[in-house]
């Protein structure tokens, strides 16, 4: 997801896009995580690396634990971004709570498997992951995962994103979470937010031009 940005990014300064537990690359516990264990997840792999300041960008359920990051280590987080924060109404967590597990395909995950199923030369790349008998690319990995990385119970917006004190940068594109992250700003005060175009290609991809522009703004001040 964050392969363009990193590209770009890591051309002056150290960038990492660390899978959480369950997602991408690495194993799924036995219970679904609360996005304090994430962040736990998270911090160790900062303290391992020994970074003693760091940014942090958040995309969705990540934007969540960004700020959980940020709120237990103020001293190393220096700038907070969040992108997509699901900040949900009654009606929304319910029906969050109501979704089933194994989801079945999406749009993002029909997406990246017509744009990782074939090269420039059309041939389809060799199989490396399997669900219900059907190969499917890395990057459909994590909207196929089983539950322990699914099921994110309690989503702990209202409590811990008032508590933020980083310099901090909204960016609202107009996908499904336009309204929560309007209501993320709500709840924060003093962040900046960035309206986006609409990118259908995703945000990170089709519109990654735009987001680094404002992150390179918002981080190098």
């Amino acid at each position: 997801m964050f392969r363009k940005l990193l590209a770009e990014f890591g051309q002056d300064r150290s960038a990492y896009a660390p899978d959480l537990p369950g997602y991408g690359e690495s194993d799924a516990p036995e219970t679904p995580p609360s996005v304090a264990e994430y962040a736990a997840a998270v911090g160790d792999m900062l303290d391992t690396l020994r970074l003693r300041e760091v940014d942090l960008l958040g995309h969705q359920t990540g934007s969540l634990v960004a700020a959980e990051l940020a709120v237990v280590r103020p001293h190393q987080v220096r700038r907070v971004v969040l992108a997509g924060v699901p900040v949900f109404d009654p009606k929304e967590r319910e029906a969050y709570h109501q979704r089933p597990w194994p989801a079945r395909p999406g749009k993002t995950v029909r997406t990246s498997w017509r744009n990782g199923s074939a090269s420039a030369a059309g041939e389809v790349p060799a199989c490396r992951w399997r669900v219900s008998g059907r190969c499917w690319p890395p990057r459909c990995r994590p909207a196929m995962r089983r539950p322990g990385a699914g099921r994110r119970g309690r989503l702990p917006a209202a409590d811990r994103l008032p508590m933020l004190r980083q310099p901090t940068l909204l960016l609202r594109s107009r996908d499904e979470f336009w309204d929560m992250t309007a209501r993320a700003e709500a709840l924060m005060g003093d962040a900046r937010r960035v309206d986006l175009a609409n990118h259908d290609g995703g945000l990170f991809d089709a519109g990654v031009a735009d987001v680094v522009r404002y992150l390179r703004e918002f981080l190098d001040r």
